[in-house]
């Protein structure tokens, strides 16, 4: 505990030098840059019963060996705040808890821009995505929305140029498909998105083709 600079249950700063840290249950914020530049850390994680609420601004940006974020350990998270993890150009996964416990989750503006993410599930209780929060995920390959997600802001996955497949809960909030052909418009590989209520897409060069999957292969019904 000597490591953590915790105050009225908010973790100000960390002094370690520890490559793993698992933060102590009973955190209940994440102070804006308060792993900042931290070159050190490879894995964060959180103590069984954690009661994070909230990660500030910049809490973790340009953190560049660290490769694992868990925070499966809490229900009570509902912010990410502007940059928290942005320039973590090591990070690989990323875990939220499956359980928020009702609780919405606001994910702020470039939180994960320009890291190495591979693929990223967003919970139950997200219902919007901000500008630019996932810009220069250049190695994100699958995202998959819960069903809550209503918006996603046209930049929040702007030079993801390697995505691949995205997929929409059956039960999504998401009503505009133009809204969702315009965030991926950038992401000239896109194989596949699968979204209920309109199909199943594929983006080709900003062409649009609707169509289906057969023997693992997609079958072209039209241009849209």
């Amino acid at each position: 505990m000597r490591d953590f600079d915790i105050r009225d249950n908010i973790l100000y700063a960390y002094n370690g030098i520890e490559t793993k840290v698992v933060i102590p249950a009973e955190v209940e914020a994440i102070e804006l840059e308060a792993f900042n530049n931290n070159t050190n850390i490879e894995e964060i994680s959180l103590e069984a019963g954690s009661k994070l609420e909230w990660i500030g601004a910049r809490a973790f940006k340009d953190c560049t060996r660290l490769t694992d974020v868990n925070l499966s350990n809490t229900k009570t998270l509902h912010k990410i705040a502007v940059m928290a993890f942005s320039g973590c150009k090591s990070l690989r996964r990323f875990f939220f808890s499956e359980d928020t416990d009702g609780k919405a989750v606001d994910i702020g503006m470039y939180a994960f821009a320009h890291t190495g993410l591979l693929k990223i599930i967003i919970p139950d209780g997200c219902t919007r995505l901000r500008d630019f929060t996932f810009k220069g995920c250049k190695d994100l390959l699958s995202i998959t929305f819960g069903p809550d997600m209503n918006f996603i802001h046209p930049t929040a996955f702007e030079y993801c140029s390697g995505l691949l497949g995205v997929k929409f809960a059956s039960d999504s909030q998401i009503k505009l498909l133009n809204n969702v052909k315009a965030t991926f418009d950038d992401c000239s590989d896109l194989l596949f998105f699968t979204f209920e209520t309109f199909g199943l897409y594929k983006n080709k060069y900003g062409k649009w083709q609707k169509g289906k999957v057969e023997d693992g292969k997609f079958i072209d019904a039209k241009l849209d």
